[in-house]
């Protein structure tokens, strides 16, 4: 799941032509979206590890973090 959260948000930066903070910024609110519409589903568990991704993760390391996650899964 994270692998393909990941992949979205690169593939919407590079839409979007984003770089530096506007990138990273973007990283975390489509992560919190993504932590969103898992808890609107019903499945507090995975929303719960996404919102936890974005806080010790997205917010502190920003866009880099997410490349990491797909080259390392």
């Amino acid at each position: 799941m994270l692998k393909t959260i990941a992949r979205g948000i690169i593939d919407r930066a590079v839409a979007l032509n984003l770089k530096g903070k506007k990138r990273d910024d973007m990283a975390l609110d489509y992560w919190v979206g993504a932590a969103r519409a898992a808890e609107a589903l019903g499945h507090e568990e995975e929303a719960a590890h996404l919102r936890t991704v974005a806080v010790m993760l997205i917010a502190t390391r920003g866009y880099s973090e997410v490349e990491r996650i797909v080259a390392n899964g």
